[in-house]
């Protein structure tokens, strides 16, 4: 797949990614990003969801599998010259290296939204409250949020942090301003 467009300037090509542990609020911004200033979002939990309905049992493969998925497609429209939003845990310093060999391979700017929450308590409130009804995904569990903590690795590159404890329009807004600063990776 080439890297070009023939009708938008690449330079401000953005490959947002919204990244966090669950119960931080990612898809709640990612789909606030989405629905308020248009850009298209893929997340991995409904892509996952389509490979189970096609019959497969859910697996660390179907994981991977939708992850591979989500850049198949965010290479996609990168080289349609569109701007995009991927929600995922991005857990594995591999995962975020993949986000960035993307952004570089296609001059897109890499907008990383991380997600966090410093109260545990409120964390595992948004995660027992939530019902997603998302085909063969079901709802994570405590030991299942430990194992994703116990993998998780930090950024070390620039990024901006939203808190689940501070108000969602403040984060949303927090978000834009990110986005339309020029700081970001590449």
């Amino acid at each position: 797949m080439e890297a070009f467009c023939y009708d938008k300037a690449m330079s401000k090509l953005l490959l947002i990614l919204v990244c966090g542990l669950p119960g931080c609020g990612k898809s709640t911004i990612a789909n606030l990003l989405a629905n308020r200033e248009g850009y298209p979002v893929f997340s991995i939990d409904p892509i996952e969801s389509g490979i189970l309905k096609s019959g497969f049992e859910r697996t660390k493969t179907t994981e991977t599998a939708a992850y591979y998925i989500a850049e198949n497609l965010a290479e996609y429209q990168l080289s349609l010259g569109n701007s995009l939003i991927v929600d995922s845990v991005s857990a594995s310093m591999q995962q975020k290296s993949h986000w960035m060999k993307i952004a570089e391979k296609f001059g897109a700017k890499l907008k990383v939204i991380e997600c966090v929450c410093d109260d545990q308590e409120l964390q595992m409130q948004r995660i027992n409250s939530r019902n997603r009804n998302i085909f063969g995904i079901p709802e994570i569990s405590l030991s299942g949020l430990r194992k994703y903590k116990g993998a998780y690795s930090q950024w070390k590159i620039d990024h901006i942090q939203l808190n689940a404890v501070t108000d969602v329009e403040t984060n949303y807004r927090y978000a834009v301003e990110y986005l339309k600063s020029p700081n970001s990776i590449l």
